[in-house]
């Protein structure tokens, strides 16, 4: 099926496909399928930014005490 046929039954129907025609039977929208794809990307985000993290977890401190550094030392007098 095409996605110009699933629009369609849409279309004709006015309502998800399924209740439509025979042809349409297979394409039933699914509660909280949303949200399960949602959290699916959620989770490779947050995958990915952990794997990040552990990988390179010694660079971002010390670019953060280097900063943390310039703050502090910025005052003192020379």
């Amino acid at each position: 099926m095409t996605e110009l046929d699933f629009l369609a039954c849409l279309l004709r129907s006015g309502t998800p496909c399924g209740m439509a025609s025979p042809a349409c039977a297979g394409l039933r929208l699914r509660r909280g399928q949303a949200l399960v794809e949602y959290m699916l990307m959620l989770a490779v985000i947050v995958s990915v930014a952990l794997m990040l993290g552990i990988a390179f977890h010694r660079k971002f401190l010390g670019g953060f005490f280097t900063l943390i550094g310039m703050v502090i030392g910025g005052g003192a007098p020379s």
